[in-house]
């Protein structure tokens, strides 16, 4: 039996990805999406009137729904776990502490609803956090809705 097809004891699973179109929200500090047709049906067509319709696609790490790596954040040159960036990077890619390394992830889910507890527009603090009186367990995976 697969995960997916495990009994949820009531619980329902869900999908936390977001649509990827131009315009959708991401870090001010960061590459938005962008898409775009580069090429249509009937800009190219073969001899046997085959055509295709090609996109290119742009967009920075931080765009939609996406988890950082551990080699996202380092201090003083060191990652986490004590990996000096140096040794983890390799001809411009992190052969340690990459997200490749994270296997699918299927657990419980513990949402704090941030903006129906205080409203939206500042800064989500632990504080805030501790106010909706949630427990999460070393198995779970906490999910802040910032509005």
């Amino acid at each position: 039996m697969s995960l997916l097809d495990a009994p949820t004891d009531g619980h329902r699973i869900a999908d936390l990805s977001q649509p990827l179109e131009n315009g959708m929200p991401s870090s001010p500090m960061h590459p938005p999406f962008r898409f775009a047709l580069a090429q249509r049906h009937g800009d190219v067509v073969r001899e046997d009137g085959l055509t295709g319709s090609h996109e290119l696609i742009v967009m920075g790490g931080h765009v939609g729904t996406h988890m950082d790596a551990v080699s996202h954040v380092a201090a003083d040159g060191v990652l986490p776990g004590g990996v000096p960036v140096a040794q983890a990077l390799e001809r411009g890619r992190y052969r340690v502490g990459g997200i490749e390394a994270v296997p699918p992830i299927l657990c419980r889910g513990v949402l704090f609803d941030v903006p129906q507890l205080r409203g939206v527009g500042e800064a989500v603090t632990a504080e805030d956090l501790a106010a909706t009186g949630l427990e999460v367990r070393a198995v779970d995976v906490a999910l802040v809705r910032t509005g």
